[in-house]
């Protein structure tokens, strides 16, 4: 296998090709900014369009720009605030129960329960069940949290499971999400760790204050690594990320931007603070023995620039994440310079991955393993070809849209 390679992403594009859609987009600063942060010369780009007043996106959003587009081109009817309430099924009569066939939608539309119905195929794309509290219960490792997923608030995923009930459907994957390791406190809306953990002068400890993972690593692993250690001490333990003013000084953390953090961060317990390893210990209730042994180890690996533990920093992908500023290894550095803060990680989500099983053409299969009539399911609402792992970046837009291609294929040639 290759050492290294590429990540295909969408080109930045400009909002406004979209017109008054722009508005329906969720909320984003833009361009990615660990991106800029590597590339001076895209920022300096973006910082032109910026003065222009022009708002640019990529990556995810500026996937979605480039379909909305490609809608407004073809004059696609789009409406909005219009959830899905019932599938419409009909069935051959003196026919058995497997003649059922899916013929529309019963919508709900300004208050009122609208049917429509469709000229060959229902496609489902509305999300997974990130947002429910019981099925994440139900499904989902513990201790889950909805309010541990970056993912959509309205994803409860309820009536896809009532439609699997009902019809006699498969669901697959049900177990799994795409897991991120999360920067969470109770008062404060969970936030993607992106590169921090990744980053020198930072590391991971549980309740006894040691390291239990590569920090560095693919964010499922280390979210594996946390139920893990759930597993071990419990499901009421805890996890944080400890750094010290060299990485505070330098690196994001979440949505907070390098420096000292602010007074509503700290006030929230989002971020706490102390001038000693053993005081911060005694802050976030983690051995203070444990955390300062972990710091001293870890020192002493960041100037060997080999992490014995873990091996953080020792694929390229990990370097790429790390500060290429930083020798021997740009994911390593003490913890030693104070003040000293700490974060707590969680096993957070992007969403869930569990939904309706397909077949390679997406058509959603019944429990015989024949695929329901006029029914086709893309993206969060079918159970993920990953399984448990996470490629890549991304894969879960890449399999909406290549499997959304293959149900566009399958339907065109359908009776």
């Amino acid at each position: 296998a290759l050492s290294s390679g590429r990540v295909l992403r969408p080109a930045a594009v400009e909002t406004s090709i979209i017109g008054r859609l722009a508005e329906f987009l969720p909320a984003d600063s833009g361009l990615d900014p660990e991106g800029l942060l590597d590339k001076l010369e895209h920022g300096a780009r973006r910082l032109g369009k910026l003065a222009l007043g022009r708002h640019w996106v990529d990556g995810g959003l500026g996937l979605l720009v480039g379909l909305l587009a490609a809608c407004q081109r073809f004059q696609v009817n789009l409406w909005w605030q219009g959830p899905v309430r019932e599938l419409i099924v009909t069935t051959q009569p003196d026919r058995p129960a497997d003649t059922r066939r899916i013929a529309g939608v019963i919508v709900e539309r300004a208050g009122r329960l609208v049917r429509v119905f469709a000229g060959r195929a229902v496609v489902l794309a509305d999300g997974g069940f990130e947002a429910d509290p019981g099925l994440r219960r139900e499904f989902l490792p513990r201790p889950s949290r909805p309010d541990w997923t970056i993912g959509n608030p309205s994803d409860r995923g309820v009536l896809q499971l009532a439609w699997a009930s009902q019809l006699g459907l498969q669901l697959g994957g049900m177990g799994y999400a795409w897991w991120r390791p999360g920067l969470w406190a109770s008062d404060v809306a969970v936030q993607d760790a992106g590169r921090a953990l990744a980053l020198p002068h930072g590391f991971v400890v549980d309740s006894t204050g040691r390291r239990f993972t590569d920090e560095a690593g693919v964010g499922v692993d280390v979210c594996r690594a946390l139920y893990s250690r759930y597993n071990d001490l419990g499901p009421q333990s805890q996890a944080w990320l400890v750094i010290d003013s060299e990485h505070r000084k330098r690196y994001r953390l979440g949505s907070v931007e390098p420096g000292r953090p602010p007074k509503s961060f700290e006030q929230s317990g989002f971020i706490i603070s102390a001038q000693t390893l053993p005081e911060l210990a005694w802050k976030i209730k983690i051995d203070a023995g444990g955390l300062q042994a972990t710091a001293e180890r870890f020192a002493q690996q960041a100037d060997d620039g080999r992490d014995t533990d873990f091996e953080r920093g020792s694929s390229e992908t990990q370097r790429a994440r790390g500060d290429r500023k930083v020798r021997p290894n740009p994911c390593l550095g003490a913890v030693a310079k104070p003040p000293f803060y700490a974060v707590r990680v969680v096993p957070a989500d992007l969403g869930t991955k569990g939904g309706l099983l397909t077949d390679e053409h997406s058509r959603v299969l019944r429990g015989d393993g024949t695929a329901m009539a006029g029914l086709w399911a893309i993206g969060s609402s079918a159970a993920s070809v990953s399984g448990p792992a996470d490629p890549a970046p991304g894969v879960g837009l890449a399999e909406a849209v290549v499997f959304g291609r293959a149900a566009a294929a399958s339907i065109a040639t359908s009776e």
